[in-house]
């Protein structure tokens, strides 16, 4: 009998092109009347940015099941440089905060390319500005590799 073995892919490379939004903190609050309400401080373009993120690793990932081990993530993020700077800073050291970043990718990545964020055992991050105009462009490229 012939059995054919099919190996799933173990390494994954996105690239999303956009303006990466970070996914804001979550605040608990008490009504007057004694109920609990969390709100978050996202923006109206996190959805959309980890839709973007979410549909990338689908087509990546194929028709393979999330893998369900441990993962390592690498992400780069180049953020729009503003006008009134040169080109000569490279790294952004403003808002958004790289955690609150990491965060909107790792939530995006949920359920398509692993089964839940606890799965992470490493992450690299870089959040940087975009190189010389019209050799970068602002988004996000993430690895996710599985951990033996």
């Amino acid at each position: 009998m012939v059995e054919a073995v099919v190996e799933r892919p173990t390494r994954w490379t996105l690239t999303v092109r956009g303006a990466p939004q970070p996914k804001g903190s979550l605040r608990s609050l008490r009504t007057p009347s004694g109920a609990t309400v969390t709100t978050a401080s996202n923006t109206p373009t996190l959805g959309p940015w980890m839709d973007a993120i979410a549909a990338a690793a689908q087509t990546e990932r194929g028709d393979h099941p999330p893998v369900t081990g441990p993962v390592s993530v690498t992400m780069t993020f180049s953020m729009a440089r503003p006008k009134t700077r040169g080109n000569a800073r490279l790294h952004h050291v403003v808002r958004p905060d790289l955690d609150k970043l990491i965060r909107a990718v790792l939530d995006a990545l949920t359920g398509v390319l692993f089964t839940d964020d606890s799965q992470v055992t490493s992450i690299t991050a870089i959040k940087r500005y975009v190189q010389i105009a019209g050799y970068d462009v602002p988004g996000v490229i993430v690895r996710v590799e599985s951990v033996s």
